[in-house]
């Protein structure tokens, strides 16, 4: 028989990769690929012998294997190597027709929870087997839609067929051109599935234990602990793991007010290890820290987050609950920043709305993308955490009807609401991201690759999708640095009689001082990108450090360079009345959030944001 497939690397292997294998009751044969690009054949019994032939890199090449009882064949773009199976001669059954399994960009193994595994970075297009004489036997479709884990071959010969932890889709393949750019208009010119050794959508753990939620539990952010010791040590970070828990009320029984965890961050940047690389003159507080083991685990697992790359250069765009999150703790503090990040700060809100005496509740990003507005019923005040990056349609929209029917925003952080993401409805443990060409030093995707596999829709920037954040908050990212966080300075202009009473009688006491702080990553006011008519500034961040950069998308050089990355850089904290008589005031910097529980209040954050929150519960005085 004959095994025929289309393969495409983007790089060489970095090593030895299993492109194809047959196995038969008598042992099995198997086409590897080495990081020269060279092709060998090999058996269990050790054999490995060259075939003289290579696959080039970003080249897509034709591949058969012809397995007779004599003999095993391969050829390649016109070229081709025949061996003799009497280096392996227990083949001649596996030659006779005795095929049981065919892996493809895998191999055997009886230790692996699935039984294969991958070993290849690499796009593998369109499979099919040929009998002896030619004639074709079975194919499998990897262009068919739409996309499925499961794909039995057309003639029902390996009906369980199924592509394992998740292969990229939407993926160009060797018929691409150019001349469509969604997989949807042309499917056929996207019959790649794309490989790579250090996928993991789904680590198939056993279930080992459950744990109930008391029914009087109140809404908050809890953790089951795992430990080495019957009692945990906690004064040895190695020997226990948290893992949290988010407990959100029943529909209606809610609070007035909702901090909504944004969750799909947390998703993106689970594991995210990157340190190693980090360069200390950017990275002013890179250093060791308490969540240093958790950095080696993920280093020694090649675990990846939505901003990692693959071996082979490529980005990284699904990520999955189905393997350790090793970063979503509440002790997380990144190497890189020297602080806490994401879910670990995002407690400082739940601390000062504990502190607030107001009555509070918790919801997830899932929840508000889920369920909508039935989500958010009751709840006056929608209060966002530090970082909430990433966003779907469903999860805008239901933002959007709050405030359309008179609700509160409070938009505390930086970068927020400006990448697209998509959650597969058949697998919502999978979490999909297409940069685009906006991957900044990131990664960006290749041309043809920009929409989403579970969807079709474009991915990327809100931005170039018509919703910059601007329209939600008022604000959009502009800046980043790494170095210090500063103050924001008051307007001459302000007009503080315009404000509500308590916002307003707290700026006062300020005038002339610098308030806030702002750092890490921040946002501006900008009109010509949607921020509403009527937002007023109530701080600027016009004094960033020298090591700020403006992000690709706010610079705009002009004649001179250095005059144009300053006036880039800056960033504004405002707050708004809506149409429907809601409120929004957004801080535009991850780093606020950071000084709500200090001791003394440096910078007045924990006054101004508890200010602002009263005025949205009691607008009339």
């Amino acid at each position: 028989m004959t095994l025929e497939l289309t393969v495409w690397q983007r790089s060489a292997q970095p090593s030895s990769s299993t492109l194809i294998e047959l196995r038969g009751t008598a042992g099995a044969v198997r086409v590897v690929l080495h990081p020269d690009s060279s092709l060998w054949l090999a058996t269990e019994a050790g054999d490995h012998l060259p075939t003289g032939l290579r696959l080039g890199v970003r080249t897509w090449h034709r591949l058969a294997m012809s397995v007779c009882k004599e003999s095993v064949e391969l050829r390649l773009r016109g070229l081709h190597t025949t061996l003799p199976l009497t280096w392996s001669a227990d083949l001649a059954a596996l030659g006779g027709g005795a095929l049981e399994e065919l892996l493809i960009a895998g191999r055997h193994d009886p230790d692996s929870p699935t039984e294969c595994r991958g070993e290849l970075d690499a796009k593998v297009e369109a499979p099919r087997l040929l009998n002896a004489a030619g004639e074709l036997l079975t194919s499998w479709d990897f262009s068919a839609l739409p996309y499925d884990d499961d794909v039995p071959d057309i003639a029902g010969l390996f009906a369980h067929s199924r592509l394992i932890n998740g292969p990229g889709r939407g993926m160009t393949g060797s018929a691409w051109r150019g001349r469509h750019t969604c997989f949807v208009d042309a499917p056929e010119e996207y019959g790649g599935a794309w490989f790579h050794r250090d996928d993991l959508a789904d680590a198939e753990w056993p279930l080992l234990a459950e744990i109930e939620i008391p029914a009087d539990a109140r809404p908050g952010v809890y953790c089951v602990v795992l430990s080495l010791d019957a009692e945990p040590r906690y004064d040895d970070v190695e020997r226990w793991c948290p893992i949290p828990v988010f407990v959100t009320a029943e529909p209606g029984a809610r609070a007035q007010v909702a901090l909504v965890l944004p969750t799909f961050s947390y998703r993106a940047y689970a594991n995210n290890g990157f340190f190693e690389d980090a360069d200390p003159a950017v990275y002013r507080h890179r250093g060791l820290t308490c969540s240093a083991h958790v950095y080696r685990y993920i280093d020694e697992h090649r675990l990846l987050s939505l901003y990692g790359r693959h071996h082979d250069g490529s980005g990284v765009h699904l990520a999955s609950l189905r393997r350790p999150q090793a970063t979503v703790r509440p002790d997380w503090v990144s190497q890189l920043l020297g602080r806490t990040h994401q879910l670990s700060a995002d407690l400082s809100i739940l601390r000062w709305l504990s502190e607030t005496g107001v009555d509070w509740t918790i919801l997830t990003d899932e929840q508000l993308h889920e369920q909508g507005e039935e989500a958010i019923d009751g709840i006056d005040v929608l209060i966002t955490g530090s970082h909430p990056e990433y966003s779907t349609r469903e999860l805008l929209d239901t933002y959007d009807r709050h405030l359309e029917r008179g609700g509160h925003l409070m938009y505390l952080g930086g970068n927020g609401f400006i990448l697209k993401v998509e959650v597969d409805a058949d697998r919502p443990w999978l979490l999909e991201l297409r940069r685009g060409d906006s991957g900044g030093d990131i990664w960006a995707g290749d041309p043809g690759e920009a929409h989403h596999q579970v969807s079709g829709e474009m991915g990327g920037l809100w931005r170039r999708l018509g919703r910059p954040p601007n329209l939600l908050t008022g604000v959009g990212y502009s800046a980043i640095g790494f170095s210090a966080d500063v103050g924001y300075r008051q307007p001459a202009d302000l007009p503080l009689t315009d404000l509500p009473t308590r916002l307003g009688s707290a700026l006062r006491e300020l005038t002339g001082e610098l308030f806030g702080l702002g750092g890490f990553e921040v946002d501006r006011y900008d009109p010509d990108l949607g921020s509403p008519e009527g937002t007023i500034i109530l701080g600027r961040l016009d004094n960033l450090p020298d090591d700020y950069r403006p992000v690709p998308e706010y610079l705009v050089l002009g004649s001179d360079p250095s005059a144009g990355i300053r006036a880039s850089t800056r960033g504004d904290v405002v707050w708004r009345r809506t149409p429907h008589g809601g409120q929004v005031f957004s801080t535009g910097s991850i780093s606020w959030t950071s000084r709500l529980n200090e001791p003394d209040d440096p910078g007045h954050c924990r006054l101004i944001t508890t200010a602002a929150l009263l005025d949205m519960l009691d607008p009339e005085t």
